[in-house]
C-alpha cells in the first residue's frame, strides 16, 4: 500500500514539475531589460533597453503570457532579442508574417509562438 501510494505522489510531482518547466507564465514586473543578440552567448554591444514604462512593460507580460506553446523539436536559429523580467530570462525572434516566437531560458526544449506581435515590436524596437 505504501509502495503504491509512494508511486502516486512520485508520479503527481514529476508531472507538475513538466508543468511548471513548459509554462510562459510570467509573474508581474517592474521593468524589462532587453538586448539584442548575435547569439544565444553573445550580445550585440550597446544594444541594452530597459523598459519600465508601465504600458509598455504590461505588452510584453500580456505577449508572453498570451503566447501558445508549441508542439515539436525545437531546431531554432540564434535569437535576435533577450528579454530579462524580475524573475525570467526569454528569447525572442520577430517572424516575418507579423507573430514572434519566445523561449524561456529555463526550457530552452520549448517555444511558445505570439501570434500577433505587432505591439510587442513596437515596444521592443
Amino acid at each position: 500500500m505504501k509502495k503504491n501510494f509512494f508511486l502516486q505522489l512520485t508520479s503527481v510531482m514529476l508531472l507538475l514539475t513538466l508543468v511548471a518547466c513548459s509554462s510562459n507564465e510570467v509573474k508581474e514586473t517592474k521593468e524589462v531589460k532587453v538586448q539584442e543578440m548575435v547569439s544565444f552567448s553573445k550580445e550585440k554591444q550597446n544594444t541594452l533597453k530597459v523598459i519600465s514604462d508601465s504600458p509598455k512593460v504590461k505588452v510584453i507580460v500580456n505577449a508572453i503570457r498570451q503566447a501558445k506553446k508549441q508542439k515539436g523539436i525545437v531546431d531554432i536559429t540564434d535569437p535576435q532579442y533577450r528579454m530579462d523580467t524580475d524573475q525570467d530570462r526569454y528569447y525572442l525572434w520577430f517572424n516575418e508574417n507579423g507573430s514572434a516566437t519566445i523561449m524561456n531560458d529555463k526550457d530552452k526544449n520549448t517555444i511558445f509562438k505570439i501570434a500577433d506581435a505587432k505591439n510587442l515590436e513596437d515596444v521592443i524596437k
